[in-house]
C-alpha cells in the first residue's frame, strides 16, 4: 500500500516506530507515567482503656480502689488521669421534729446531696497490663455511706497513648461502706 494513502495518525505511528527501533524515541507507554501517589503517614490512634466495673468499697482511710487496664500495640502506654465524681443525687433521710404542746413529731423531708467532684489521680498503665489505684475521697462520702450503705460513682478516665492521642473513657460503678465500719464502732481506730 502507497504511504500517501495512510492517515495521518498512521503516519506518526509509523514514524515513531522507526524511531524507536533505532533507539531515538522510547515507546508512548515510556514516554507518559503517572506520578506516584503520596503516602501519608500512619499515625496510630489512642489506645483503649478498659475501668473495671466491679463495686468497689471504700477503706477506713476513705480510699476507694479503682482498676484500670490498657489495650492497645506490644509497645503501648496508657497514661494519663482517674477521677471520681457522685453520679447522681442522694437522698439522706432527716429524723422527724420533735412533738411540741401537745402536737405530734413531724417528719422532715430527706435531705438532698448533689453530685460533686470526690477525687483524682495520675495513673499508667502498660500493655495488656491492668494497675489498681487507690483515690482518696472525701470524708464526707463516707457519712453519706453510713446512711444510705452504697452510692453510684462516675469514673472518667482522660489518657493518652505512645503516640499523644488524647481520649476519654467513662464508666459508672458503685462505691460500698463495710457494714461494720471500724469508724462506726466504738473503741476502734480507723487503720
Amino acid at each position: 500500500m502507497p504511504l500517501t494513502r495512510l492517515s495521518t495518525s498512521a503516519r506518526r505511528i509509523l514514524a515513531l516506530g522507526a524511531l524507536w527501533s533505532a533507539g531515538l524515541a522510547a515507546p508512548a507507554s515510556a514516554q507518559v507515567q503517572a506520578p506516584p501517589e503520596p503516602v501519608e503517614p500512619v499515625v496510630p490512634g489512642a489506645p483503649t482503656v478498659v475501668v473495671s466495673g466491679h463495686p468497689a468499697r471504700l477503706t477506713p482511710a476513705s480510699t476507694a480502689r479503682i482498676e484500670i487496664g490498657c489495650l492497645g500495640r506490644p509497645d503501648e502506654l496508657c497514661k494519663g488521669t482517674v477521677a471520681l465524681r457522685l453520679a447522681e443525687p442522694v437522698l439522706l433521710p432527716q429524723p422527724d421534729l420533735p412533738a411540741r404542746n401537745g402536737q405530734p413529731a413531724k417528719p422532715r423531708p430527706p435531705r438532698r446531696i448533689a453530685p460533686f467532684a470526690l477525687g483524682s489521680a495520675q495513673f499508667g498503665v502498660v500493655h495488656t497490663r491492668a494497675n489498681a489505684y487507690r483515690i482518696r475521697v472525701p470524708r464526707v462520702l463516707r457519712a453519706i455511706l453510713r446512711v444510705v450503705g452504697r452510692v453510684p460513682v462516675s469514673v472518667t478516665v482522660t489518657y493518652s497513648g505512645t503516640s499523644g492521642v488524647t481520649a476519654t473513657a467513662t464508666r459508672r460503678i458503685l462505691v460500698y461502706i463495710a457494714r461494720r465500719d471500724p469508724a462506726t464502732t466504738s473503741g476502734s481506730r480507723a487503720r
